[in-house]
């Protein structure tokens, strides 16, 4: 018997925070360049991953990549050559492909939209490494054949909007123009926001074969195309306070204590935020690497501890939520540890970590951050195999 989810109809919050306003040029230098492996590229320089790969035939993608008859070997390549999970809420294309079986994709979801609102990413990766992207994006499609491909872009970053409708043209491909309101990228909100809605929350889109493939994996399987052996290295946006926003090709697994030495950052003196103010999470620089899905990295001052106050009923956390829950009374539940007649606590799975309930919040309650740790801490009623509700609620 299948768990009931009944908030899940109700997505009807986030919040419009338009495109990011820095758009890169180009890929930045670091501040000590050396010769080094790990070195980003410049505009002048010759790129980490070897040269952009040049748009291949049809028939020699498809050879590169596999066929619907070859999908196992499809799945020990990709993963064996560096492809995991890039981004923080996508699941790696391998895990997803597995689930999928030897079954034919419903959908193939290209999702172009920012993960978080300072997010540069997708509208870089279009400019920048389209042709490597194309190529994956051929490839996959040949490979997999699924009935419909779907490139979803902010409405509102023309540039990516034309560069993807361009590319599309004469390709059985559909560009779907959507306004970003923020956590739009999550694959549960996007997927319910294209009308592909899965009966049961708790399951994985590619089990009932929706495949959503993430910017950073379209262009990382484009460079394997072109002849890279293994993926090392991943895009990150990286915002030092007070300085200008830059793009850097960091090196996976690569120390967050040696970036912040090159920036001339002392680690006792600022913090450092992974992937978003909104659904990121504090990194220990003394410890903590460069992750695959390490999207990006904002090193700030230590902000000011504000004081909470209690809940006024506001309802301001209700209207924003994306998926329909009610976080003041779920956090009620979590402080008297026990089930309240206003909430069910197995609500708590509904949270995707988006962070928004506690950006509204004017009580400055934890609102994000003890839902997801009580949704960690909640024994499902059945064994499912789920997204993962990753994001740590907010900085």
């Amino acid at each position: 018997m299948r768990f009931a989810w009944p908030t899940f109809g109700r997505m009807i919050g986030g919040l419009y925070f338009g495109p990011a306003g820095w758009q890169p040029q180009g890929w930045s230098d670091r501040p000590a360049l050396t010769a080094a492996p790990g070195d980003v590229l410049t505009t002048a320089s010759a790129p980490a991953h070897g040269p952009l790969p040049q748009a291949k035939p049809t028939e020699q993608v498809s050879q590169a990549l596999g066929s619907q008859a070859q999908r196992r070997p499809l799945l020990a390549e990709l993963g064996q050559h560096g492809i995991v999970q890039f981004s923080p809420w996508t699941p790696a294309l391998p895990q997803q492909l597995a689930l999928l079986g030897g079954r034919t994709a419903d959908a193939m979801v290209v999702n172009m939209v920012p993960h978080q609102p300072e997010s540069a990413l997708p509208d870089f990766l279009t400019r920048q490494e389209l042709v490597p992207m194309l190529v994956a994006l051929e490839g996959l499609a040949l490979a997999l054949k699924p009935r419909r491909v779907l490139i979803a872009v902010d409405r509102h970053d023309h540039a990516t909007a034309r560069a993807w409708a361009a590319a599309a043209r004469g390709k059985p491909w559909k560009v779907i123009r959507l306004i970003n309101k923020y956590p739009l990228a999550h694959p549960r909100v996007l997927l319910h926001r294209l009308g592909i809605n899965n009966s049961d929350i708790s399951e994985s889109p590619a089990a009932r074969g929706r495949l959503l493939v993430d910017p950073v994996t379209c262009w990382a399987i484009g460079h394997l195309l072109a002849g890279e052996k293994h993926i090392t290295h991943r895009p990150v946006q990286v915002f030092v306070q007070g300085r200008e926003p830059q793009m850097l090709l960091l090196r996976i697994g690569e120390p967050v204590a040696a970036l912040m030495e090159q920036f001339g950052e002392a680690l006792s003196a600022v913090e450092c935020i992974a992937n978003g103010m909104l659904a990121g999470k504090r990194l220990n620089p003394a410890t903590d690497c460069i992750e695959a899905s390490t999207e990006m990295l904002s090193f700030r001052s230590a902000p000011l501890t504000e004081n909470t106050t209690d809940c006024i009923r506001c309802s301001w956390c209700v209207h924003a939520c994306p998926t329909g829950l009610n976080p003041a009374a779920l956090l009620a539940a979590a402080q008297v540890k026990a089930t309240m007649p206003v909430v069910n606590p197995t609500e708590a799975f509904g949270c995707i970590g988006c962070g928004l309930c506690s950006y509204v919040c004017p009580c400055r309650l934890p609102l994000s951050q003890t839902i997801v740790q009580m949704s960690q801490q909640i024994i499902m009623p059945t064994p499912v195999a789920r997204l993962a509700t990753t994001g740590g609620g907010g900085a």
